[in-house]
């Protein structure tokens, strides 16, 4: 049995690496890898807006099973992202 959390950062680099260029199957991956607390489980606001990014990217991309994610209950307008751009290179 491998280490989950060990295995979802080599699957985040992979994942980020493919996302970067022009996988939408990747950035929707690593929404999910966010949205269900296997990669930045410490901070859920960082989470979820990290699970936002990658969600957005994917659609961005092509992949419509991205509409709505992270389905998390917190409004959009509830986060702040006056710090997008710094907080989304700690997403990838």
């Amino acid at each position: 049995v491998g280490d989950l959390k060990a295995d979802a950062d080599i699957a985040k680099r992979h994942y980020v690496a493919a996302a970067n260029q022009g996988c939408a199957r990747s950035a929707f991956n690593l929404g999910r890898l966010y949205e269900t607390r296997l990669l930045c489980d410490d901070n859920d606001e960082h989470r979820i807006k990290c699970a936002r990014f990658w969600f957005d990217r994917a659609l961005t991309l092509g992949c419509e099973r991205a509409r709505g994610r992270p389905d998390d209950g917190v409004p959009v307008a509830a986060l702040d992202d006056s710090a997008d751009a710094a907080d989304h290179e700690s997403c990838g």
